[in-house]
């Protein structure tokens, strides 16, 4: 804490008066006090931590002695040069590892407690210039009684034969007891490195390199963490190692036996059957150009005892795309086409359509095949391409939609299917209208004609014209419609058009 005034460094020593001692000398200006730490850090119970600090002080106190102090509250120091002055709890745990001399005043717990949560604050005294605390610098330790596993990454191509790098890090606030990390691998090519961090933590970093074998595939490679105090802790990450199809493999078939094996067998499984490789006395077997029928190897090992057969040695055989049929495509709703590949690892795939790149709509895999497909190609005329594509390869088929011309008409059939719906009911609601006027009129012309009948348009589906002339003549008004739906009209009763002075022929669709 930097204090404003001098009146601020009273205030400061009469506190400190109330429960040690009076500061005879004050600081000649105080904004030059500071102090520089971490307010908060996580520190491993029964491990240790180190509390970073670093100090300024007044050009008058360069060459006086310098005590560094750390304490709780007033007087209850947790470290101090003088031994009998620290707390009894944080005796021979407490140690300061910077030089007070070069501005450094870090300090070191070790191991951490369980109540060494703080707060702490800082404290110098200079001989024959001033004594200073900075309370408002406190600095308190979140403590964890669960350390932080390790975290564990492969980098590099997994292919047979390859260098790869494999990097196991972790961090932690004990530089003084720094973390232990071994390798469950042979190999001897390891790197260590520390490096400071912000807020007080380390990383610590061990980096193995090793060539991947056939003897690699299916272990597991492992980083363990020792940390000061604790049990180890370990991460671990299964080894596929993969080969290319065409290359060499080469399978060594170890064994302990008592009289040593004499007679070796290799068998290799492939799709469909189980083939005998070779027999003899070479416990070692080359194969010289690795298919995607191989699938594992075996051997099995004979003394004068006994035999004894390994375990099965799975092979990941990769190999670039392969376009197992034509493409294939269909016409209902909408068109989907369809391109089959087999490959390892699975292949994107992608359709090139009138210079154009489309992703597919939809990709399913079953063990090494993928199928792809493209939905909506509506109208599409002309060449059509698959493309799939991989780690290893790529590959390009293109087909001609032979079926181009029924997928055109499909979609013109399917629109003007749907627009014709939309025409039939407009067409409906205009012959409607029409037909309401139209018997308006005809309603009112009628009215405006005193005592006249007119004969009405009728068919025999629901009244003859005599029942509709008896109606007529039986109705107490003075004019009358019939008004009839058109069907068929008998040939006895067939109105004279003649004398209709207001016909009008009706007018409907042909359902």
């Amino acid at each position: 804490m930097a204090l404003s005034s001098r009146s601020g460094n009273l205030l400061l020593h009469l506190l400190y008066l109330k429960v040690a001692y009076f500061d005879t000398q004050f600081a000649e200006a105080s904004s030059e006090w500071s102090v520089s730490t971490i307010r908060n850090i996580w520190a491993l119970k029964d491990s240790c931590v180190v509390i970073p600090c670093t100090y300024n002080y007044p050009p008058s106190a360069e060459k006086g002695n310098k005590k560094i102090m750390w304490h709780k509250d007033f007087n209850q120091y947790i470290y101090h040069q003088t031994l009998n002055k620290v707390l009894e709890e944080f005796k021979g745990r407490t140690s300061l590892i910077g030089d007070p001399e070069n501005q450094n005043c870090s300090l070191q717990i070790d191991p951490v407690a369980p109540d060494d949560k703080g707060p702490f604050h800082f404290r110098i005294e200079i001989d024959k210039l001033d004594k200073y605390s900075f309370m408002n610098d406190e600095v308190t330790i979140n403590i964890n009684d669960t350390a932080q596993s390790p975290t564990l990454s492969l980098s590099g191509d997994t292919k047979a034969g390859t260098g790869v790098s494999a990097s196991c890090l972790i961090y932690h606030t004990c530089p003084a007891h720094s973390p232990n990390i071994t390798w469950s691998h042979s190999s001897t090519a390891i790197t260590v490195r520390s490096q400071q961090m912000e807020r007080g933590q380390w990383k610590l970093t061990s980096e193995l390199k090793f060539t991947l074998t056939v003897d690699d595939h299916g272990k597991n490679l492992t980083c363990k963490v020792q940390y000061k105090g604790r049990q180890p802790l370990e991460n671990s990450v299964t080894l596929n190692v993969t080969f290319k199809e065409g290359n060499s493999i080469v399978l060594t078939c170890s064994s302990h036996s008592n009289p040593p094996a004499h007679r070796f067998q290799w068998y290799k499984i492939n799709i469909a059957q189980t083939d005998l490789l070779s027999e003899g006395d070479n416990n070692i077997y080359t194969e010289n150009n690795m298919t995607r029928k191989s699938r594992a190897f075996y051997c099995i090992a004979e003394n004068l005892v006994g035999q004894s057969k390994s375990p099965e040695v799975h092979i990941d055989v990769q190999y670039k795309p392969e376009i197992m049929k034509n493409i294939t495509c269909t016409a209902s709703i909408t068109v989907t086409c369809w391109c089959t590949v087999d490959s390892n690892p699975h292949a994107d795939i992608k359709w090139i359509l009138a210079n154009k790149t489309l992703p597919s709509s939809s990709l399913e895999t079953n063990n090494t095949v993928t199928i792809g497909s493209l939905q909506g190609v509506e109208g599409f005329t002309g060449s059509i391409s698959c493309f799939a594509s991989n780690v290893h390869g790529s590959v390009t088929m293109a087909s001609f939609l032979q079926t181009s011309d029924t997928m055109i008409y499909i979609y013109i059939i399917s629109s003007a299917a749907a627009g014709g719906v939309i025409l039939f009911i407009l067409a409906a609601a205009v012959l409607y209208k029409r037909k309401v006027e139209q018997s308006r009129e005809k309603k009112d012309k009628t009215e405006n004609i005193p005592e006249k009948i007119i004969n009405p348009v009728y068919s025999k589906s629901y009244k003859s014209q005599k029942q509709c002339e008896n109606a007529l003549q039986l109705a107490d008004i003075e004019t009358s419609d019939c008004i009839y739906a058109n069907n068929m009209i008998l040939e006895d009763d067939t109105p004279d058009y003649e004398d209709i002075e207001d016909f009008e022929e009706d007018i409907y669709a042909n359902m």
